[in-house]
C-alpha cells in the first residue's frame, strides 16, 4: 500500500485525483474487512460450510500428527466428552480445556498469529483480486494498465495464503494437543 500511496502523492493532474479518490476508497474497503465475521474467513481458508475451524475434528488431526499418543489423548479426553463427540463439542473441549490454558505459550501464539496473518492476506488478495477484475470490466484505464493473465496474481496469492492459512491452523490445533498431553 506504501507504493500505491507514492504514487498517488507523485501524481499529478487529473490522473493523480482519481488515483487519490480510490486509493481512499481501497483502504476503506480494506479497514472494512474488519467486518468480513471471521466465521466466512474460515469457511474460506478451510473449505468448509459447516465445522471450519480445526478445533472441530481435533481428533482427527491428533491421530495424523506422530507428536501425539492418541491412546493417552483418548484417555485424558474420556472425562470431557464421549468417543463419538460431535465437531462442536470436540470444538468446545478443544477451545476451554486445551487451547485456553496454554494459549500464551509461545508456540501456540506464534501458530495463531500466523493463522491470522494468512487468513486475513487471503481475504484482502481476494478482495483486491475482484476490485481489479471489475475495474478491468469498467473503468478502460484501468483495462489499460493490466493485462488479462496479470489479475490472475491476487487469486494465485490468495490460494498461497489459504493454504498456509490451512496449514498454520491445524499447526496450531496439534501444537496445543502435543503440549497439552505434556502437562
Amino acid at each position: 500500500m506504501g507504493a500505491l500511496l507514492f504514487l498517488v502523492h507523485s501524481t499529478s493532474g487529473e490522473k493523480g485525483t482519481i488515483l487519490k479518490r480510490e486509493y481512499y476508497w481501497y483502504v476503506g474497503l480494506i479497514n472494512r474487512l474488519r467486518l468480513l465475521p471471521a466465521s466466512i474467513k474460515h469457511q474460506l481458508v478451510y473449505l468448509r460450510l459447516n465445522n471450519a475451524l480445526p478445533g472441530h475434528r481435533f481428533m482427527t488431526l491428533a491421530a495424523n500428527d506422530q507428536r501425539i499418543d492418541v491412546s493417552l489423548l483418548e484417555q485424558k479426553m474420556h472425562s470431557f466428552m464421549p468417543p463419538n463427540a460431535s465437531a462442536e463439542q470436540q470444538n468446545q473441549v478443544w477451545y476451554r480445556h486445551i487451547y485456553q490454558p496454554l494459549q500464551n505459550d509461545p508456540l501456540i501464539k506464534d501458530a495463531h498469529k500466523a493463522l491470522l496473518l494468512w487468513r486475513d492476506s487471503m481475504t484482502v488478495s481476494l478482495v483486491t483480486g475482484l476490485l481489479l477484475v471489475i475495474g478491468g470490466v469498467n473503468v478502460p484505464w484501468v483495462a489499460k494498465i493490466f493485462e488479462h493473465y496479470s489479475l490472475s496474481v491476487p487469486f494465485c496469492f490468495a490460494f498461497a495464503c489459504g493454504l498456509a492459512a490451512n496449514n498454520c491452523g491445524k499447526r496450531m490445533v496439534t501444537n496445543t494437543v502435543a503440549i497439552w498431553l505434556r502437562h
